[in-house]
């Protein structure tokens, strides 16, 4: 749950939606002269915020001069991203369903941050209270680290006097180039859930990438471009993800194109004989409201 909840806040969605709606007019000014370059090129419908005063009670707050939250110049904006994140939503439900079979019964995904979840639940009877789970002192005895040292780090952020342990180390690796020893106790909990192969196969990759930064380096190779995520100082590499991310997507509709056929036949009135009783809507429902949601 906390998973699909990120797609809304922080990162997954409002840190990002709600500057890009409201900074141009917050951050305008006469040096950077967005008012004569940019103003003029923006859409006439309603998606951005102003309201009249640069949006500064939102960036700065209300004060006692102007108290009044400019919650009207919000509605409009907000509903029309509201329509655009309806689209998106169905779009990513009606996908999930045309995948979930192949996934998950042909493809066998393990699923394994689902693993903690099904833990939690497994074992429960109608006569206790709490199940099994939550009466083993190992599990206390492991939860305990991370609450304790990520709250210290969130009161730090509050109070610095309050001490906080640091859990990263810096190691020489080839060249100019170094290993960040980090402890993420996600990422412990995520590598303990999946196999070893892949954890091995996370290091190794790692390491490459490393490798081929100095190679980057000694030769000079480089870009003038820059990219937000990924391999950000070094964007040909960034480039060379996202051809990984394209060709890992073909080689699952591949893998799946039988699959894949058998809902598009459903959708069409031709596949009588596949059965989707078990998704949470017919192939028929995701098949058109992914291609309406996209139009």
């Amino acid at each position: 749950m906390l998973v699909i909840v990120s797609a809304l806040c922080t990162m997954g969605l409002s840190e990002q939606l709600l500057p890009m709606i409201s900074a141009i007019f917050y951050y305008a000014s006469p040096q950077n002269k967005w008012a004569e370059k940019l103003f003029p090129h923006l859409p006439d419908h309603p998606i951005l915020v102003n309201d009249g005063n640069r949006n500064t009670s939102f960036y700065e707050g209300v004060t006692q001069a102007n108290p009044v939250i400019p919650y009207d110049a919000w509605v409009t904006p907000l509903l029309w991203w509201g329509v655009f994140l309806l689209a998106l939503y169905i779009t990513m439900v009606s996908i999930a369903v045309i995948l979930r079979r192949q996934w998950m019964e042909r493809e066998r995904l393990a699923y394994p941050i689902a693993q903690a979840g099904l833990a939690m639940i497994r074992g429960e009877q109608q006569d206790r209270l709490v199940n099994g789970f939550f009466k083993q002192p190992a599990m206390w005895f492991g939860a305990a680290w991370p609450i304790i040292m990520l709250s210290l780090r969130a009161l730090h952020s509050y109070n610095p006097s309050i001490p906080v342990l640091s859990f990263n180390w810096r190691l020489p690796f080839v060249g100019s180039q170094t290993l960040q020893l980090s402890i993420h106790f996600a990422v412990l909990g995520f590598s303990y859930l999946i196999n070893a192969q892949i954890a091995a196969s996370i290091w190794i990759f790692h390491l490459l990438a490393k490798v081929q930064k100095e190679v980057l380096v000694v030769t000079g190779v480089r870009s003038v471009q820059k990219t937000t995520f990924g391999a950000s100082d070094f964007p040909f590499m960034a480039y060379q993800g996202v051809g990984a991310l394209i060709v890992l997507a073909l080689m699952g509709m591949w893998f799946g194109r039988q699959h894949l056929k058998n809902v598009v036949l459903k959708a069409l009135g031709r596949g009588s004989h596949i059965n989707d009783s078990d998704e949470i809507m017919s192939y028929t429902a995701a098949f058109w409201g992914t291609l309406r949601a996209l139009r």
